[in-house]
């Protein structure tokens, strides 16, 4: 309101000193009455002053309407330039109130599953990511896939993610909760088998596990999030010598541990 009056204003005087013959007349005629004493030294700046706010007060008075007119125009648009800046501040705390409590979810660890391999005797596993919304609301929609790829090599740049026969699932997460996903390798597939794991501990094999999310959040005209992670899965321990309600901190347990890799690991917009 400060900037809208000194504009005002500024107009105003612009007006008076460039455009209007009668207040220059106004002026002209004031100096003539006080003796034109108005010099660089003269002290009667005062009466000067004075003539200035009654020549502006007689201008003010002769174009009324005019002046009326500008000032409702300046009005209008004071008023619209405050109600832009009001809606795109309610819009951006819209948006920030959303993303502070919409669904959020992300792949927070893994939970290695055991079968035991009647023509072996051995145990071959299964490994589940664990998912959790740490939003302030349920998600909608939520589709969810998980996959496993055990290679002889590192996973090469620019690797294609693409997803298996097996469809996604489906399922809810609510807020401030956690979930395991689809366990990996897939089945007809079978699991990790007790060589894979030492091939792997010796680096002469690599087991990637890797998945995605995809939901919507409760809040409307809000669009589809998506959430991706690809981990090499790093065992430790001996998987010849586990047995069920093995101790996993006893000496030669078998262990899982997971390593973040440098590709297929973003949420919404970073994933393209």
């Amino acid at each position: 309101m400060f900037a809208f009056i000194l504009l005002a204003l500024a107009v105003l005087v612009a007006v008076e000193r460039t455009s209007s013959p009668f207040f220059q007349g106004c002026i002209s005629e004031n100096e003539k009455a006080n003796g034109n004493t108005a010099t660089k030294n003269d002290p009667t700046y005062g009466a000067v002053f004075t003539g200035y706010i009654r020549c502006s007060g007689r201008f003010i008075e002769a174009h009324g309407i005019g002046i009326t007119a500008l000032s409702g125009i300046l009005v209008a648009a004071f008023t619209g330039t405050l109600w832009i800046a009001t809606s795109r501040q309610s819009i951006i705390t819209k948006e920030i109130w959303v993303a502070d409590k919409r669904a959020f979810v992300f792949p927070t660890g893994i939970n290695p599953f055991w079968e035991l391999n009647p023509d072996e005797g051995f145990y071959y596993w299964r490994i589940r990511p664990v998912w959790q919304n740490s939003g302030e609301t349920p998600t909608r929609r939520l589709r969810l896939y998980t996959d496993c790829e055990i290679r002889d090599t590192a996973l090469p740049p620019n690797f294609q993610f693409v997803d298996g026969p097996i469809p996604p699932g489906a399922g809810m997460l609510g807020p401030h909760s956690s979930s395991m996903g689809g366990a990996a390798p897939l089945i007809p597939r079978p699991g990790i088998s007790p060589q894979d794991i030492l091939d792997a501990i010796a680096s002469r094999k690599f087991i990637y596990l890797w998945g995605w999310v995809r939901y919507y959040d409760v809040f409307p005209n809000t669009k589809e999030h998506v959430t991706r992670f690809c981990w090499q899965i790093m065992p430790v321990g001996d998987p010849h010598a586990f047995t069920p309600g093995q101790i996993p901190t006893a000496p030669g347990s078998l262990q899982f541990a997971y390593l973040h890799i440098g590709q297929g690991n973003c949420a919404d917009d970073e994933c393209g």
